[in-house]
């Protein structure tokens, strides 16, 4: 429990980013992505600058950033498509982007 990403997404207010981004999202259709998952790999490729692939196959192998996303167990395959972040952030624009960034802490 002393990880470092274990530290910082116990100290995150998600519930805060869920809120400020819960505009983006619609109330139909196919059930949305978890905002934490999504947040939560967004931050770890800026912080670790990885791209889209290599974070998303570093969260499969490592369980520091799965806890870090929200996951309580160990998962063996990413529930979601990469390309759901590309998707997602064209979605949430800039002003998502800054609000990810800055209200996190």
């Amino acid at each position: 429990m002393d990880h470092e990403l274990i530290q910082l997404a116990d100290n995150i207010d998600w519930s805060k980013i869920e809120k400020s981004l819960e505009g983006h999202y619609c109330n139909y259709g196919r059930k949305a992505i978890q905002t934490r998952l999504l947040v939560g790999l967004q931050m770890l490729r800026w912080m670790y600058g990885l791209s889209d692939e290599a974070v998303c196959a570093r969260w499969v192998n490592d369980p520091y950033f799965q806890y870090f996303c929200g996951e309580k167990l160990f998962q063996h395959k990413l529930p979601m498509d990469r390309s759901s972040m590309t998707r997602w952030r064209k979605r949430i624009g800039t002003e998502g982007e800054w609000i990810c960034a800055c209200k996190a802490i």
